[in-house]
């Protein structure tokens, strides 16, 4: 009888890192068996959990990349509640736990009652397991499933779909992928919902002081 879902899932990121696969991600729900302090037997308890490493971001036409970090999942948990309607009741607390990184890890609260927990994997573990940094959450489905939600607010749905249109602009080298952004939403005005700088051309057809830069 499992106390925790973490290891398991542990062991899932082990098996496809060793394959080649550069960040994973994975979750489940399930049965675990926690000691109640007013029975012999143990309790069984429905838990979420999930586990991340690698890459969260990677964008290899502008050399960036962005490591999973503990905001980064913590950012998936605060996701996660605001879908449930429940993000006024979640908190987090600073705190230690078996297996977890002791200056990365917190509880996860719902209405100041510890419902989970939230952290980085142990260094030790990490390199036992062959894995790079490894972040972890689990909490309880139950206190999820059963919390009180404010009632949900439907909007209209729009009477027309909406568009996209690409953009392909030839922009000197030093021009700011941000810059040519906030151009575009001030161009835009109320209908422009969102832009998206998406590629960068640099080939020898283009003068070498300018790119051309495509953003839909």
């Amino acid at each position: 009888m499992r106390l925790s879902i973490v290891p398991q899932l542990l062991e899932v990121l082990k098996y496809n890192i060793a394959r080649q696969t550069e960040s994973f991600a994975v979750y489940e729900t399930g049965a675990v068996f926690l000691k109640n302090s007013n029975e012999d037997l143990p309790e069984e308890r429905e838990h979420l959990a999930a586990a991340i490493t690698g890459l969260w971001e990677s964008h290899p036409w502008q050399g960036e990349k962005k490591p999973v970090d503990f905001f980064v999942l913590k950012g998936i948990v605060e996701g996660l509640f605001a879908k449930l309607g429940l993000e006024s009741q979640l908190g987090f607390v600073k705190a230690e736990h078996d297996g977890l990184h002791p200056g990365r890890t917190a509880e996860i609260l719902l209405k100041g009652n510890v419902i989970g927990f939230i952290g980085q994997v142990h260094p030790t573990q990490q390199k036992s397991l062959d894995l790079k940094e490894t972040y972890v959450f689990e909490l309880s489905l139950k206190a999820l499933l059963e919390a009180e939600t404010a009632p949900l607010q439907y909007t209209a749905i729009p009477r027309f779909p909406s568009i996209t249109r690409d953009i392909a602009l030839v922009a000197a080298k030093a021009t700011a992928a941000g810059d040519l952004e906030k151009i575009i939403t001030e161009a835009g005005g109320s209908l422009l919902k969102e832009v998206n700088v998406f590629d960068l051309y640099e080939g020898e057809k283009w003068k070498k002081a300018r790119n051309p830069l495509h953003s839909h």
